[in-house]
């Protein structure tokens, strides 16, 4: 079932996505991000880059919704059917201060240690970053030339970073995300997200809901930054 998933990954996920497609590497998003914080730094472009935090991201995500994923993807009735019984009346126990508990009931969340995991949680984290591509109120780069490719977002499962041109971008981006958790049970930990800044903003009149990070911000281990971005500041004209 893993290997006739992945046969399918590189054609139903978009190349924003590197993780769990084969033949896609987090160097990929790496140098998207650093080849773009160049151009917006080169051309004093005014942007928002923002690092998503996702709360118990393995775990919150409802296996009902999971399901609709699947079949929204075209996967087969028969492939889906499998997946269905992996995941139907399933429990668990914790060991505390070594007793086990009665087993309860699990209706979220993938299991760790499955192989098929990672691969289920990139399709649904995709509809989310499909949502973003998609919505026009979120305004993200145009890239020089003909292709007229505009840059959002790039994933690396869970770990979202987004580019996001105005304050009203960054508005309509939490909006996407509080819907997308009203009909998946997946949650975006606002006080752990953070942003960092190019260019000129005015956080009086664009009030920003993430941490203004006034160093380097890390992404995917690697610590990104540069002269062009703006200082942490309230007012930044």
């Amino acid at each position: 079932m893993v290997n006739r998933l992945k046969g399918a990954m590189g054609e139903i996920v978009h190349p924003d996505q590197t993780c769990g497609v084969p033949g896609r590497r987090v160097a990929e998003s790496l140098a998207l991000i650093r080849d773009t914080i160049q151009y917006i730094t080169d051309q004093n472009i005014h942007v928002a880059l923002v690092c998503l935090d996702q709360e118990k991201a393995f775990d919150r995500v409802s296996h009902e919704f999971m399901e609709r994923v699947l079949q929204g993807f075209g996967l087969g009735e028969r492939f889906c059917n499998y997946v269905r019984i992996m995941y139907t009346d399933i429990f668990s126990s914790v060991m505390v201060n070594g007793w086990k508990t009665e087993p309860f009931p699990i209706r979220s969340g993938v299991r760790q240690g499955c192989l098929l995991s990672p691969s289920r949680f990139v399709l649904v984290i995709e509809l989310l970053a499909e949502y973003i591509r998609k919505n026009p109120n979120i305004r993200g780069i145009p890239t020089p030339g003909d292709a007229k490719k505009v840059v959002k977002c790039t994933l690396y499962m869970d770990d979202v970073t987004l580019f996001c041109t105005d304050g009203k971008s960054v508005q309509s981006l939490l909006e996407a995300c509080k819907d997308f958790g009203k009909s998946s049970g997946a949650n975006i930990n606002v006080d752990k997200s953070q942003a960092k800044l190019f260019g000129r903003w005015d956080l009086c009149n664009e009030p920003l809901p993430f941490a203004i990070e006034a160093g380097l911000v890390k992404i995917l281990g690697i610590w990104f930054g540069g002269p062009g971005a703006a200082p942490k500041t309230g007012t930044n004209a």
